[in-house]
């Protein structure tokens, strides 16, 4: 029997996609447990066969490493993004410059190293040469496939991210997109959740829609399945760290019956069921839209289940 422990500091949506996927591995010679203890002790780690982490940048948890590694233990980084060379407009900017050595020796020490995509792969190999590409996926134990909304030609649009996204909204010529895609379209309706983006709402009409506050990343998933829009668009910036970014909005998108439109520019958003935002509604009519999320859920349901990527997650950990 091989013990693993993971350790969910900051339950955040990296644990929610990265980590929480662990708890529904029901393999006879894996225990899994999940701790949020951050006092970690040699007495804690000396339970266990393997340590997994969430983006190690702390010095807490390059302690931990280095604990783990004088009691002989393995230990497994996971990634979601390239930390090493995250966007200056980026709210954990500072942290991350700030961090860079620290990331650099975690990701040397560990035994393995878990990413999200090829192009995070293809940044670290510098620093670790077993790393292995583990895909965000939709969570079907929480979220069944049996309740994937059906695309509904509602005229409903939506946006959601945190300020971790006022670089991508207001790159150069972005704005102007949306505020003509508001204002040529009246009889939509423009959702946008998360991060209040004063210069939009000042110069859109009553059909821009601001939802502010706080939620998790459940909330927002199952946000996104009550709303059931038409269309759900996410303009990022085509930047080196986007460039290495998952579709975690994608997954969302699709599951709540909407037609993803994105940057196909970026590697993990240019697929045959993805629109480019800037085909957005004007040239793209319902059955089209309705088509593209089929297409969508389809491959999701292919290879980006969490029950079917799991089983590369539970290869790894008896490896």
């Amino acid at each position: 029997m091989k013990r693993v422990i993971y350790f969910d500091f900051w339950q955040a949506a990296t644990e929610w996609y990265r980590l929480y996927p662990l708890d529904y591995i029901n393999n006879p010679g894996l225990t899994i447990v999940r701790s949020t203890e951050q006092n970690v002790t040699w007495q804690l780690l000396d339970g266990f066969d393997t340590i997994v982490l969430s983006r190690p940048s702390h010095p807490l948890t390059l302690a931990i490493i280095k604990l783990a590694k004088q009691l002989h233990k393995q230990v497994i980084a996971d990634f979601d993004d390239n930390v090493l060379i995250v966007d200056q407009f980026n709210p954990m900017y500072g942290h991350y410059v700030e961090a860079k050595k620290d990331i650099i020796d975690c990701l040397i020490l560990c035994d393995e190293v878990w990413v999200t995509t090829a192009a995070i792969k293809q940044a670290f190999r510098l620093y670790n040469n077993n790393i292995h590409v583990i895909p965000n996926a939709h969570n079907d134990y929480i979220f069944p496939v049996s309740q994937k909304r059906k695309f509904t030609a509602n005229k409903i649009a939506t946006y959601r991210g945190g300020h971790s996204h006022l670089g991508d909204i207001y790159e150069l010529g972005t704005p102007e997109k949306i505020i003509s895609m508001v204002n040529n379209n009246p009889d939509w309706e423009f959702r946008f959740f998360g991060q209040r983006f004063e210069y939009l709402e000042k110069r859109c009409g009553d059909n821009y829609i601001a939802y502010s506050g706080n939620s998790d990343t459940e909330a927002f998933h199952r946000m996104m399945h009550d709303n059931n829009a038409s269309v759900f668009f996410y303009p990022l910036a085509n930047t080196p760290f986007n460039r290495s970014k998952s579709n975690c909005s994608w997954l969302e998108a699709s599951y709540a019956g909407s037609a993803f439109f994105g940057n196909k520019d970026l590697p993990e958003f240019d697929k045959e069921c993805i629109f480019s935002f800037d085909d957005y509604i004007v040239k793209v009519g319902d059955e089209t839209m309705e088509k593209l999320n089929k297409l969508s859920w389809e491959l999701i349901c292919d290879t980006l289940l969490v029950s079917k990527v799991n089983l590369v997650r539970e290869e790894r950990l008896l490896a």
